[in-house]
């Protein structure tokens, strides 16, 4: 009976260490507005992400269709770090989900939210575009990791195995929208001028809005 009871004990204490060593994975839903489909272009087995970007997943609609288009935040977290990367990724967001867990959003051509926000599922993290030289088309480049590890996002929104060439159906639901034209710089009505997002994420955000900018010696106006 003693070593019975001893057993169980060690039991529940190697279930508590592996809860607190990886937790509970977030519940994703796909980073694009609820009823809309987007193709992936890039899969799991095409082998054309590596590394930690082995789980990769490229989103995109027909054309330039996407170019614009909302980016929403896959489950709650914060905000853990917004940046421009012109050899690879363009503009990108990271969020922290807690236990691990993290999310990237790249070639981003708007980025409408801040370092240490607290966001919730569906936030509008910004529009999604063809920034970063190794974007060939405007598309999202979408990352999970775990504990900086490449980490399959599945199940998002119910989906698992993404594969390229297939449409994928959100049932996310878009949060805190910033109208584009809240960005346009009279130049790029689509709010793709680098001086815009330039402007929008070093310099103070929404509270430039109406005020000067500089766009390659071009005086600019960010106006709503």
């Amino acid at each position: 009976m003693k070593t019975l009871h001893k057993m169980l004990i060690c039991c529940i204490f190697f279930a508590a260490l592996v809860s607190m060593s990886y937790g509970s994975a977030p519940n994703l839903k796909l980073p694009f507005e609820s009823g809309e489909s987007w193709g992936v272009t890039n899969g799991y087995s095409d082998g054309y992400h590596v590394g930690k970007d082995a789980y990769a997943l490229d989103f995109n609609l027909g054309g330039w269709d996407d170019l614009g288009k909302p980016i929403l935040a896959v489950a709650p977290g914060i905000v853990k770090s917004i940046s421009f990367d012109y050899d690879g990724y363009g503009w990108y967001v990271i969020l922290d989900h807690g236990d691990g867990y993290e999310s990237r959003y790249a070639h981003l051509i708007l980025v409408t939210v801040k370092e240490n926000d607290s966001v919730v599922q569906g936030q509008h993290l910004g529009l999604c575009g063809n920034t970063g030289q190794k974007s060939s088309g405007s598309h999202l480049h979408f990352v999970m990791y775990k504990d900086g590890n490449a980490y399959k996002p599945e199940p998002m929104s119910g989906y698992v195995n993404f594969t390229s060439g297939n449409q994928y159906v959100s049932n996310n639901t878009l949060i805190g929208l910033k109208p584009t034209s809240l960005y346009s710089d009279g130049f790029n009505q689509n709010g793709s001028s680098q001086a815009v997002a330039d402007c929008y994420n070093l310099n103070g955000g929404p509270e430039l809005i109406g005020q000067p900018y500089s766009d390659n010696g071009n005086s600019i106006y960010i106006h709503s």
